[in-house]
């Protein structure tokens, strides 16, 4: 006997995202997308035809993350301290990771997405991540409403794979998490 599936809508606003080295952060994530993979196809040319084949190689796009910056900063400073230590150093007094270690410049994380009953739902879970731009902030006097300051954060990474639930464990979420 078959097993009857059940149609839900997957919700876009229904997510949450972490990252290891950058909890104050994650938690204030208001926009994200899940990245696009691509395998480019090889090219060869054969007498009379051209003849496409499966790739080799993975191509991700970029992780791009909005978030709303806390009064105090300290969300924009982690990243901000993570991305300039990651900066070619001319010489070795230059290059201070955090910590001290070379390791300490990538983090892994995830992106939780959360059924209609906002309990976690799927993961992505990205490898080796680590920050390649840190945007702009906006201030603007002449806005007599004032709204949350956001920035966005784009992200390099190795690979990501979908994971089951279980791999959650340990893992906080928005609801579990006060702001």
């Amino acid at each position: 006997m078959s097993e009857q599936y059940t149609y839900d809508n997957l919700k876009n606003n229904a997510f949450a995202v972490r990252i290891d080295r950058i909890p104050q952060t994650m938690f204030r994530v208001v926009s994200g997308d899940i990245p696009a993979i691509t395998i480019p196809a090889v090219e060869t040319s054969f007498p009379g035809v051209d003849q496409s084949f499966s790739g080799t190689k993975e191509v991700f796009e970029d992780l791009i993350l909005e978030f709303i910056v806390d009064v105090d900063m300290k969300n924009y400073e982690e990243i901000y301290h993570w991305i300039t230590q990651q900066k070619y150093a001319v010489t070795p007094d230059e290059f201070t990771p955090k910590n001290g270690k070379e390791e300490d410049l990538y983090s892994d994380g995830v992106f939780i997405i959360m059924n209609s009953s906002s309990n976690p739902h799927r993961v992505f879970s990205f490898k080796e991540m680590f920050p390649v731009s840190l945007g702009s902030l906006h201030f603007d006097t002449s806005i007599t409403d004032a709204q949350p300051v956001q920035c966005m954060v784009t992200f390099k990474y190795s690979r990501f794979e979908l994971k089951p639930i279980d791999t959650l464990k340990g893992v906080q979420t928005p609801s579990q998490v006060a702001p």
